[in-house]
This record gives C-alpha cells, structure tokens and sequence, in this order.
C-alpha cells in the first residue's frame, strides 16, 4: 500500500498483471511454435532424403515412404530379411520423433533467442541437418553407436 496526500493506492493486483503477462508471452510461444512445427519437419525431412541418396550412392539398400504424419527409411538386407529395419519420423505434440530399433529420440521446438522456432536436442540447438544425422545415425551404423 502505498500513501500520496490523501489518497491510497493499492498495489494488489501487480501479480495478476505479471501472470497476465506470463500467459501472453506463453501464447505467442505456443502460436510460434505451432505456425513453424510443419516446416521445420519438412526441412529435416528434406535433409533426411539427402542423406538417403547419398547412402544408395554408397550402395545401401535405402528407400523412404510413410505418411505425412508418420515418414519411414527403410533399409533393407538383401537375402537376410531379419536384418532389415525401419526409421519412423513424426511429430508427437511438440516434439519432433524418431523410432528405430527399439529406441525413440526426441526434438524439442523451442522460441530460441532471436525469436526463432528451433529445434533442440538434449537442450541444445541443433539445425535440422543436424537433426537428420542424428536420427540417422544410430539407425544406419547401430553398431558404431555408443
């Protein structure tokens, strides 16, 4: 409470206003985030596909399909069909998700800061080349993976 002459003022709803502010702030987050999700899980598709042509390049028996929601790279063990596995890439809420041999890596979106939609990975910043590499990492060389 604060006095000025004969008036009082009360300083009460300060909280209200900050926890307004808090819940604006939290909205454009989440509008930025929703605006930019599609995108940037093309872009790293797009990067994915890269990687793929240039893995058949090598002689890998690589092939992608899926759907929009749910994209797969397959790769494919001629004459030992037990060996052959599948990459599922999507989105689940707001991560960006990749499902192989029985492990799921996880891609936060985030608002980083210079007001861009991003995506991380452990907490930190990767770009969506990097992302790519990282999911196909473990799911082409399971055996180099630590």
């Amino acid at each position: 409470m604060e006095h000025k002459g004969c008036l009082v003022y009360y300083h009460y709803m300060n909280w209200i206003e900050e926890r307004l502010g808090q819940r604006r702030v939290l909205m454009e987050r989440t509008r930025l985030i929703v605006e930019h999700t599609p995108k940037i899980y093309q872009a790293v598709w797009d990067e994915i596909l890269v990687f793929v042509k240039d893995g058949q390049a090598a002689g890998m028996a690589l092939s992608t399909g899926g759907s929009v929601s749910a994209r797969v790279v397959r790769i494919s063990s001629p004459g030992e069909p037990n060996l052959d596995r599948e990459l599922t890439v999507g989105l689940s809420g707001d991560k960006l998700t990749g499902y192989a041999l029985g492990l799921m890596m996880c891609f936060d979106f985030d608002v980083c800061g210079d007001g861009v939609v991003c995506l991380k990975h452990e907490g930190a910043r990767v770009s969506e080349r990097e992302a790519a590499r990282l999911l196909l990492d473990p799911f082409l060389f399971p055996e180099l993976v630590k």
